[in-house]
């Protein structure tokens, strides 16, 4: 069973990297756009990865893109801020400038999905959309919307895709399962090669969705040997640049923790004091000033707890920023040392005009996501799900024999 569920898993992640090889030129379209103009683009930061969530009226950009390349030159494998930071720097340079985007995955069509309502348990057929990382479930073609699934992963929760448990599947059928915390969408087409079709597309969403992983990096440096041999030049030094901008930030945020829990915990303190002096007050006005000042102590303190926690998230971002780092830059230039990560060139400062021209509007920070995962936790992701789909197989074969010895008996 394990086996064949490896092999499953091999063949839709084999076909979605083929797919992608295949038709990431044809996908990516170049925008131009005039010196200084208004743009009001709006990119949602998924890791390093900025997609497209905004676009002025009548523009020719598709939501969902992903920013592929300034000027012609990639910046899949740089940071997002140093991406939105190239960008900038071409509108600001009061020349003429392109961008290039690339289109999202879409795919439609029927599928049935495996309902676990009493009233409606089994497969049942409907209409499925697949586009900028969501996918879609209506009722029928043009129908009412009934589900809808955001394959992008969540603070607590990656999104997956497996092989659907065999004993709710015909015998050599194969059936698509997406996992995402406690949610499980047991998915399956007319046929095994559509169903092998579907997993590929629903796999490129989800690894777009949340920023790439090994595999499309390496291909984006392939593409970018090809198109831009000059671009390889200077990599070492770039990277030795980023490996260090990664270690300073870590650096100071560390610093900025530590102080702040030093605050925090002197804020707590001087809360608890003032507060069992107030309750010690006998005279009213005193008792009353003092629970004041306990008062004021207290909002301190949560504020400073406030600031702590804040400095924690921000070390957890250094280093997930450093872990995405390090593994990008081990696909670009895996004979060098395996920590730097790609970083644009200095991009001088801005002229005063910017603010008027509203140079690339950045969405609201999303919620903090999980690095895309290794290899080996995406292993042991796939162990945990097949235990528990076993553990469901045999749990079912268990009711399925008790309600068999029962009609027996009876």
């Amino acid at each position: 069973r394990n086996r064949k569920m490896s092999i499953f898993q091999n063949k839709i992640k084999a076909k979605a990297m083929q797919i992608h090889k295949e038709s990431v030129d044809s996908l990516e379209y170049v925008v131009p756009f005039p010196p200084r103009k208004k743009i009001g683009i709006t990119f949602r930061r998924h890791n390093e990865w900025g997609i497209v969530k905004v676009v002025p009226p009548g523009s020719d950009i598709i939501v969902g893109s992903l920013l592929s390349a300034v000027n012609g030159k990639s910046v899949l494998l740089m940071k997002f801020d140093d991406a939105i930071a190239k960008a900038a720097e071409a509108l600001t340079s009061g020349k003429a400038f392109e961008i290039t985007f690339l289109a999202p995955y879409r795919l439609e069509g029927v599928m049935k999905k495996h309902e676990t309502r009493r009233m409606g348990k089994g497969w049942k057929s409907y209409y499925f959309e697949l586009n900028s990382g969501i996918l879609q479930c209506f009722v029928k073609k043009q129908g009412r919307l009934k589900y809808e699934w955001d394959l992008a992963n969540e603070t607590q929760h990656q999104t997956l895709i497996t092989l659907a448990p065999r004993n709710i599947l015909n015998d050599g059928e194969m059936g698509i399962m997406i996992v995402k915390g406690g949610e499980k969408v047991l998915l399956k087409a007319e046929d095994n090669t559509r169903t092998q079709t579907w997993g590929a597309f629903i796999y490129l969403a989800i690894v777009i969705a949340n920023g790439g992983n090994p595999d499309m990096y390496a291909q984006e440096k392939a593409r970018i040997q090809e198109r831009e041999p000059d671009a390889q030049v200077d990599m070492k030094a770039l990277m030795a640049q980023a490996e260090q901008a990664e270690r300073e930030a870590l650096r100071k945020h560390a610093e900025a923790e530590k102080k702040a829990k030093i605050e925090a915990e002197k804020a707590a303190a001087e809360a608890a004091r003032l507060k069992k002096e107030a309750e010690e007050a006998a005279d009213g006005d005193a008792r009353a000033a003092a629970e004041e000042q306990a008062r004021l102590a207290e909002e301190r303190a949560v504020a400073a707890q406030a600031k702590e926690d804040e400095e924690l998230a921000m070390v957890a971002k250094a280093t997930k920023s450093s872990r995405r780092a390090s593994l990008v830059a081990h696909v670009a230039s895996p004979e060098l040392t395996p920590e730097p990560a790609p970083v644009a060139d200095s991009i001088p400062e801005l002229e005063e005009e910017e603010d008027e021209m509203d140079v690339l509007v950045m969405d609201e920070p999303e919620p903090e996501m999980p690095a895309p995962p290794t290899a080996e936790e995406e292993a042991a992701a796939a162990a945990q799900i097949e235990a528990e789909r076993l553990a469901a197989e045999k749990a079912e074969e268990e009711r399925l024999a008790a309600e068999k010895a029962e009609a027996d008996r009876i």
